[in-house]
């Protein structure tokens, strides 16, 4: 397996998702060249590039002051002309989702990383069929929502997503580092094995 941490490598990323797993990955695990993470992540990771994939989002993180220059912002093609008035809408890009599956930043973050031309993708952070609970919930801005369904199951995983997915790993190569693997995860490792084989820890 390639050693991300030796050199730039344009064929290869990272994909952060929010799951409560991720937060003891955060601080070590090495930085590589591209990774992509979704709506609040640079409170806790400095990835290269964001996806957020509803306007509401969008808002906080302008208003509340969870933007930074100097990385790649990404959000849905529909909110285009809204964000265009924002002070720092320069340095955002945008993409049309028209998949049904693609209905969340996590599925968004994959996509934009496989129109971005990667073919092996390392996702961390995906709890889905375990738990719905978000590190950044306290954030969103439809609070309450989340709050509800983050006490049933699986709540995010729904029968378009995964369908998206499945068709995703027939296209691009993904590792789902994860100790709960789920059906649709056609490739996976634990935490530790992943560590050991990616940079040889």
């Amino acid at each position: 397996m390639v050693n991300l941490t030796e050199s730039p490598h344009k064929e290869t990323c990272l994909v952060w998702w929010n799951g409560k797993s991720a937060l003891k990955l955060h601080g070590i695990v090495p930085r590589v060249y591209r990774e992509f993470g979704c709506n609040y992540i640079l409170n806790n990771r400095d990835v290269t590039d964001i996806c957020v994939y509803d306007g509401e989002q969008v808002a906080i993180i302008n208003d509340k002051g969870h933007w930074k220059p100097n990385h790649g912002w990404w959000c849905q093609s529909k909110y285009q002309q809204y964000i265009n008035q924002l002070p720092a809408w320069t340095q955002w890009h945008f993409k049309p989702l028209d998949n049904p599956g693609i209905k969340d930043s996590g599925c968004m973050a994959l996509e934009i990383a496989r129109q971005e031309g990667y073919k092996h993708i390392h996702v961390l952070g995906c709890d889905w069929g375990v738990s719905d609970a978000s590190i950044y919930d306290d954030l969103y801005a439809n609070n309450r929502w989340h709050m509800k369904v983050n006490q049933h199951y699986p709540g995010k995983v729904t029968a378009p997503k995964t369908e998206y997915l499945v068709q995703l790993q027939r296209e691009v190569d993904i590792t789902w580092v994860t100790e709960t693997p789920q059906k649709f995860m056609q490739r996976h490792s634990t935490v530790l094995d992943w560590l050991n084989d990616l940079f040889s820890l």
